[in-house]
């Protein structure tokens, strides 16, 4: 700029932007950062710009799963595994599947070796995370407390077939619904405690014969029983009686249930093998009053 007397003073640059979070290896922008020169001189900013729309376009569609690695006892056990610790969803495109990772590792290990994640509380996240199996394929913890979560459902844990477990307290969820942990028999551990829960499909955890302690509280069956698998089973008919499943959870189930489809295609085959039974069945008659019929006639004409 030029002052009142035409001499040059120093250029003002005005810039308006976030500040970059850096990891070991990723760095994440947010997207936008405007910086406007008095005489439209970008010199002393072009590298600084060029990184910021080169790392807008690699990151554009990727939902970042950011963590803080460390060895660390599961939350009831005394049990030291090496986890994602205070896990941050970090929204840069795809809305619901995880596409990186930060590979910040500790003493040389890597994803494979990751056996909980523990997501950081109070992030407004509104549902699990999906694609996280294909980082982290070995979880046996899962937490994602004090969020905003409205909806688990079967495909969200399916994945994770090793899976001890699950805390989902602190949420939205107001139903859990039939075979929802069909896929995870290994289950010692659930927590649904302080959510608007309601709901719950009959015979959910009937399967899970390892399961000892599960925490409710504040739901529609208030109880917490830690370690003791005979109470757990005490409890259960409880559930269906004061967490009954809706009539929409009933007809999902009988329409479009998992095993519904084979279930059918067992019936009409059972049901077209008795019908090919019976054919055969009445051909042999029909042959056998045949030949009563001719020896009856033959009979007849010798006499």
């Amino acid at each position: 700029e030029r002052n009142r007397n035409g001499q040059h003073t120093d250029q003002k640059i005005y810039v308006r932007g976030v500040q970059y979070n850096f990891s070991d290896t990723l760095f994440y922008p947010n997207y936008i950062c405007y910086a406007k020169s008095s005489n439209r001189s970008f010199s002393r900013f072009s590298i600084s710009i060029v990184t910021l729309i080169s790392s807008t376009f690699v990151l554009s569609n990727a939902l970042v799963l950011e963590c803080e690695y460390q060895l660390k006892g599961y939350w009831r056990t005394s049990t030291i595994i090496y986890h994602c610790d205070n896990g941050r969803i970090i929204f840069v495109g795809d809305p619901n599947n995880v596409t990186e990772v930060t590979l910040n590792h500790v003493g040389g290990r890597r994803n494979e070796d990751v056996e909980a994640l523990f997501m950081k509380e109070h992030q407004n996240l509104t549902f699990l995370p999906r694609n996280i199996n294909h980082f982290f394929p070995n979880l046996k913890a899962i937490a994602v407390t004090e969020n905003l979560i409205e909806k688990i459902q079967q495909s969200d844990i399916s994945v994770f077939p090793k899976l001890i477990q699950l805390a989902l307290w602190s949420n939205r969820i107001s139903s859990l619904d039939f075979n929802l942990f069909q896929k995870n028999p290994k289950l010692q551990t659930i927590t649904f405690s302080y959510n608007p829960l309601q709901h719950i499909g009959y015979d959910i955890f009937d399967h899970l014969t390892e399961l000892d302690t599960i925490d409710f509280r504040d739901t529609c069956h208030n109880i917490r029983i830690d370690g003791n698998r005979t109470r757990v089973l005490n409890e259960l008919p409880n559930f269906a009686r004061n967490c009954p499943p809706t009539i929409d959870m009933l007809e999902k189930q009988i329409i479009g249930g998992e095993h519904f489809e084979q279930q059918i295609a067992a019936k009409i085959t059972s049901l077209t093998k008795d019908n090919f039974q019976l054919r055969q069945e009445l051909a042999q008659l029909r042959q056998e009053l045949t030949q009563l019929k001719n020896k009856e006639l033959e009979n007849t004409n010798e006499l």
